[in-house]
């Protein structure tokens, strides 16, 4: 299970540059996912996950359901985080081109901080979905720290990070946007390409896919598994 310490908090400086937004004050309700009887119409027509045996395929499929429109700058922030004091606020600063050494040292400490747990409690947060929005979209920002700045320390922490969630999450608990689905989808194994199967069921069923943040955590999976 979670052991309940103090939640983890970001310093001022680390979170100026966001906009922030606090599900649980917003009225965004947890999605489950539906019995397939009960699936939209769009979805039983345009998703066939026997498709997706390849990034290729990933890369192709996560494009066509954030559908036409401007691509995101590769490297830039997502429209949105959580709430101040998230995992997610300290790691997106630091997965920045331009990122500052205070910044990524700032998350190298949270990275070292939990070994072998999640990034943060959740008893430092108001509800189960928040939490699990602001460990997967931490995990996004990690994969992407990873690949501009990798070291033996980052890559493994990532990997523990991404075992640890199918272990111990649901991810129709995150709210329904797919947050760090490249990160499942590319490990290859049978679980982690359920887990992005159901992340991305999660945003396809449901009118998160038509949010701009939900396309643009779409589009940037997409980018990042082109990239490796």
């Amino acid at each position: 299970g979670i052991r309940r310490q103090p939640a983890l908090d970001a310093t001022a400086s680390q979170m100026a540059s966001f906009e922030y937004r606090n599900l649980a004050v917003d009225g965004h309700r947890a999605y489950s996912s539906p019995i397939p009887a009960r699936c939209t119409a769009d979805f039983a027509l345009s998703t066939d996950f026997r498709m997706l045996s390849s990034i290729n395929h990933w890369i192709r499929h996560l494009q066509g359901v954030a559908g036409p429109g401007a691509m995101p700058d590769i490297d830039g922030l997502p429209p949105a985080v959580l709430a101040g004091g998230g995992p997610d606020g300290v790691l997106w600063p630091a997965a920045l081109i331009g990122a500052t050494d205070d910044a990524v040292a700032a998350a190298d400490q949270l990275l070292a901080a939990r070994p072998g747990q999640s990034l943060s409690d959740i008893a430092g947060f108001r509800a189960l979905e928040v939490w699990t929005e602001c460990e997967l979209s931490a995990l996004h920002a990690l994969a992407r720290l990873v690949r501009l700045r990798p070291t033996p320390a980052r890559l493994a922490r990532l990997e523990e990070l991404r075992s640890w969630h199918m272990e111990h999450t649901q991810p129709d608990n995150a709210t329904n946007r797919p947050w760090a689905l490249h990160v499942f989808a590319r490990a290859g194994d049978p679980e982690s390409s359920l887990y992005a199967e159901t992340l991305l069921h999660n945003v396809t069923a449901s009118e998160a896919r038509h949010e701009s943040l939900s396309r643009w955590i779409l589009l940037d999976c997409a980018r990042e598994l082109a990239a490796e």
